[in-house]
């Protein structure tokens, strides 16, 4: 089943602002793009939380601004 990667990665889940919901803050967050290829690869490695399931025919864009690739086990 395809997968889309947000373009927040990755959180050090433990500072204030992730405890408060606002990981986009965080200081040290990781994004697709900037601090990680796979943005449009065929594959790529990304932490579950920052990966949501597509149906086949779902556009990229419903996970909040991800990229569709294919993947497994998510």
């Amino acid at each position: 089943m395809p997968v889309g990667v947000t373009w927040l990665r990755r959180t050090d889940g433990d500072c204030a602002y992730c405890a408060r919901g606002a990981e986009n803050l965080c200081p040290r967050s990781e994004y697709t793009g900037w601090y990680a290829d796979g943005g449009y690869a065929e594959y790529t490695t990304v932490h579950a939380a920052f990966a949501c399931r597509m149906p086949d025919d779902e556009l990229a864009a419903r996970c909040g601004g991800g990229s569709r690739v294919s993947g497994d086990g998510v």
